[in-house]
């Protein structure tokens, strides 16, 4: 692994950092996704510290360079990140939905009487 890529690793990481503290002292993020964010950060920061993890874990896994490791375990994070988003907004579909037929409900009874 490059130093310029250990030296941006460390950099983003530190900047998402940054903003995900900063978001949850506006309370705009749930603390549950900044725990996410945070982790994540961390693992970018002891990936470019201590760049033999990802080496050997590139030997492990017979990938052609620790880059193209540390990209692929990006991309699964993020995708796996995303498809809990989307089940937790599928969620929020159908509560919202059920809401919206309890208040035409109760308009509808409030109308009629």
């Amino acid at each position: 692994m490059s130093v310029m890529l250990r030296i941006l690793l460390i950099v983003f990481s530190v900047i998402t950092s940054i903003v995900v503290i900063h978001k949850i002292r506006k309370a705009k993020l749930r603390i549950d996704d900044a725990v996410f964010w945070v982790c994540f950060s961390l693992a970018l920061i002891v990936m470019a510290v201590f760049p033999s993890i990802v080496y050997r874990l590139a030997e492990l896994t017979k990938t052609q360079s620790p880059a193209n490791l540390l990209y692929l375990s990006i991309i699964f994070i993020l995708i796996v990140k995303i498809f809990l988003m989307s089940l937790h907004i599928s969620n929020i579909e159908e509560k919202l939905a059920a809401l919206a037929c309890d208040i035409a409900i109760s308009k509808h009874d409030k109308d009629t009487k």
